[in-house]
């Protein structure tokens, strides 16, 4: 799946593995990225959050990729974010963010 500037893949098999590509058109200024999971309901609300991972692609680099297909999720509607770190939510998970680098949806079959 990339997301960013390119189109990200919108499906992916329920529990197959698969890695998220983040391209940005400039450098992020954000030493530190998360690429934050949240499933949707049916009208594409958030609704529950399901995990978030800590990537480090230093403030001058403008694309990051995980490795090994270490990312699946079951059946569902998500949204995938690619925020700086720094502004994830902490204490409590609502969804619906607002400030991001990169967003997508993803349907899981």
């Amino acid at each position: 799946m990339t997301i960013g500037t390119a189109s990200a893949a919108n499906q992916w098999p329920a529990s197959k593995g698969f890695d998220v590509l983040f391209k940005n058109p400039t450098p992020v200024g954000a030493d530190f990225i998360g690429i934050i999971f949240y499933k949707q309901d049916a009208s594409g609300k958030d609704i529950e959050f399901i995990n978030e991972y800590q990537q480090n692609i230093g403030d001058k680099n403008r694309m990051y990729a995980t490795q090994n297909n270490e990312l699946s999720l079951p059946a569902g509607t998500y949204s995938v974010y690619v925020i700086p770190w720094g502004k994830r939510e902490v204490l409590e998970h609502k969804g619906n963010l607002t400030e991001y680098f990169a967003k997508t949806t993803l349907t899981v079959k």
